[in-house]
């Protein structure tokens, strides 16, 4: 009996140093400025890239705030509503290709690579998702894992992540000044992902693109 209750307490002071020994994972979040434009990718609270310039909705809805999961991501998409040129699609038309793309909780809004992305001029060009230029699309979809909350915010000012734009001034100050039209952030290679990754039990949903 001595010997089972010994053997009992050493499995759990196993379990204990196990536990704590084991580094923790690091807790990623992406929080949104609808108003600036901005995507910030977080781990522990803090910004690891950017903020990534972003293209969203020409027309707002309220619908667009709040906290969202990402419940799904596909190397390769298509939209079922708009053509390569941002236009409704007509018969016989393919849809644009919306590659990258991470879909935000039942919604259908998402972040995806476009063509039509720009990083100058209104941010405010799409019919609904997040475009973003190529490089910074590849490293999202990489960084990203399956559930990862995403705050969308009307200003990040006006939120509890005001911190991010101290965050932000710090980090662009400590950046080389870049000539015009050149970006000091490299091009990340894709790793290996699978083709299509999704949330079990989620419905069919359109997309805009």
């Amino acid at each position: 009996m001595t010997y089972t209750i010994l053997a009992r307490w050493i499995g759990v002071w196993i379990l204990l140093w196990v536990g704590f020994a084991a580094p923790a994972e690091a807790r990623k979040e992406i929080v949104v400025d609808y108003e600036a434009g901005l995507v910030y990718p977080l781990e522990n609270g803090r910004l690891v890239r950017g903020p990534i310039i972003t293209n969203h909705g020409v027309v707002f809805k309220k619908k667009y705030l709040g906290t969202f999961r990402v419940t799904e991501k596909l190397i390769e998409k298509r939209s079922n509503l708009y053509n390569r040129h941002g236009q409704p699609i007509r018969n016989g038309e393919e849809g644009a290709r919306m590659p990258y793309w991470m879909r935000l909780g039942h919604t259908a809004q998402g972040f995806h690579y476009s063509s039509l992305f720009s990083a100058t001029g209104p941010r405010r060009r799409s019919r609904g998702c997040y475009r973003l230029s190529k490089a910074d699309a590849i490293w999202l979809f990489n960084w990203t894992p399956i559930g990862t909350p995403v705050h969308v915010v009307w200003s990040v000012k006006q939120s509890r992540f005001a911190y991010l734009q101290k965050a932000t001034s710090s980090r662009r100050a400590s950046l080389p000044l870049e000539p015009q039209g050149v970006s000091v952030r490299p091009a990340l290679p894709m790793r290996t992902v699978a083709q299509g990754v999704a949330h079990p039990g989620l419905p069919a949903r359109r997309y805009h693109g």
